[in-house]
């Protein structure tokens, strides 16, 4: 039987032809060297496990290594190679080596012949991981065996297409690749930068160029006024409501140190909410977790409704600046404030008594305004990669039967 993919470059006429997978390459299934011989680990060889295969579609290091007697107890897989994770709960997961290596026993590891190519078997397994996945015996552990494995049919081209087809591909890949190290790098950049700037190793300097005046050491409570927010449930949230609001648990998934945007709306009696000013401080009054309510935003909009379970803060020093300083320098000091064992509860009078460095407002300004910024361009960065890995997605779709 042979097809036709919806989406083709125009140059190809021919069918696609259905073949078992192991037609096309030599199939190896992984095995792990005696973890007891301390002469086969700690080199410079990969050893791929499924852990090792993560967002990136190159498998370019491992947490654990082979030496070259360790490499020599298992079985080799060349560069380029495309591992398929078949056993367990990660059945699925599709990586390709960036250099020879060996796997344990949870991967299947296939290796083209001269007629097809591996970049072309990479995209193909990733286009049909979901459809490989069900076809898993239905043991205590799931699994996929080399034999079936092996066996599962598909449709190839030509070798021409498949090469034309998998250089388009990788060449996506590789932007993602890029965009996410860009991410990753932008994330680094702005966690040390923050501690610089509130251990005051970074100084900003006034806009005549002359130093500002030392920090000064203040109780949250001095610079704040504190009040809570009002029940909103979630039966209250509507599509189309009237107001604009922000749930406690938003807090913890949806929102980071500045909200510009809300995502929720209800249509509760304004007299009977709670409503923001901008520049509130809001952190969770409880939680599962210390560590989770100990996270502050601050709300760049005027009549947003609050819920309960929600403290607000409210001063006359930069809102955005003490946002960052709380989420991320203060966070394991606000986390010991709070009580409870169950349910975790954080009090405002609690977060009174929090002490604070603060450098003058127009300093506070200077920071927030630098911050905000970096901000940005890891949400831009954020958007580009995950606008790259959708079209990417919606492309597997259709080059592929």
């Amino acid at each position: 039987m042979s097809l036709v993919p919806r989406l083709r470059f125009k140059e190809f006429r021919d069918a696609w032809v259905e073949k078992k997978l192991g037609d096309v390459g030599d199939i190896i299934t992984g095995s792990t060297p005696n973890t007891s011989n301390g002469q086969f680990y700690g080199g410079h060889y990969m050893f791929v496990s499924p852990t090792d295969i993560q967002q990136n579609r190159y498998i370019r290091k491992t947490t654990k290594t082979l030496t070259k007697l360790g490499l020599d107890e298992g079985r080799v897989v060349e560069k380029n190679s495309v591992c398929f994770v078949c056993i367990g709960s990660t059945i699925g997961k599709v990586g390709q080596l960036n250099d020879i290596a060996i796997t344990n026993q949870q991967i299947n590891t296939i290796k083209t012949n001269k007629d097809n190519s591996d970049d072309f078997i990479f995209s193909l397994l990733e286009s049909k991981r979901d459809s490989i996945k069900n076809q898993a015996n239905t043991h205590a552990i799931p699994i996929i065996n080399k034999s079936l494995f092996s066996n599962i049919l598909f449709y190839f081209p030509f070798l021409s297409e498949q090469q034309k087809i998998a250089s388009f591909l990788t060449a996506i890949d590789k932007k993602i690749e890029g965009l996410q190290k860009k991410e990753s790098l932008l994330k680094k950049y702005k966690q040390c930068v923050l501690q610089k700037i509130f251990n005051q190793e970074i100084r900003f300097k006034q806009d005549d160029g002359s130093e500002f005046p030392a920090w000064v050491e203040k109780k949250l409570g001095d610079i704040a006024l504190f009040s809570k927010g009002k029940g909103i449930s979630k039966s209250d949230i509507v599509e189309n409501g009237l107001i604009e609001c922000i749930r406690y648990g938003e807090l913890y998934t949806n929102y980071n140190e500045v909200i510009l945007n809300i995502i929720s709306k209800t249509n509760i009696d304004k007299n009977d909410l709670i409503l923001s000013k901008y520049g509130d401080i809001i952190i969770p009054a409880s939680g599962e977790t210390a560590m989770d309510i100990s996270k502050a935003s601050c709300i760049l909009r005027n009549d947003v409704a609050l819920s309960g379970d929600i403290n607000i803060i409210r001063t006359q020093e930069e809102g955005i600046f003490l946002s960052y300083y709380l989420t991320h320098i203060k966070k394991k000091e606000i986390a010991k404030l709070a009580q409870g064992s169950t349910v975790i509860h954080l009090y405002n009078s609690s977060l009174a008594v929090l002490k604070l460095n603060l450098p003058p407002l127009a300093e506070q300004q200077k920071i927030a305004n630098f911050l905000t910024a970096l901000d940005q361009k890891i949400s831009l960065t954020t958007t580009q990669l995950e606008k790259t890995k959708q079209y990417k997605t919606a492309l597997l779709q259709q080059l592929f039967i």
